[in-house]
């Protein structure tokens, strides 16, 4: 589900129980985050993905939330071009 920063901010369970910093290869990084069962991917009014230029904007942006658990999720374009299928993939996933 896309979530806008001023949604998200209006909800009464702005509690985050997991926020990912996802590498979009290695040069922006999307905040995708988990309140409750519901996933969401923070999105501009255009609806379109957030896209930081450091993992510390994301950290930013996300001041004053109550957040549980952040990982930051590196990319891993090798595994494409060593012939790994992208469902024998498995992310790698380093906690902050």
């Amino acid at each position: 589900m896309n979530i806008t920063m001023a949604e998200a901010r209006l909800r009464p369970d702005t509690h985050i129980d997991l926020l990912e910093v996802v590498s979009m290869e290695g040069r922006y990084y999307m905040a995708r985050f988990y309140i409750g069962d519901d996933g969401f991917i923070l999105v501009g009014k255009d609806q379109r993905p957030v896209l930081f230029t450091s993992s510390c904007e994301v950290r930013e942006a996300f001041h004053g939330f109550k957040i549980q658990q952040t990982e930051i999720i590196p990319p891993a374009g090798t595994d494409e071009m060593i012939g790994m299928t992208p469902d024998s993939v498995t992310e790698m996933r380093v906690r902050l």
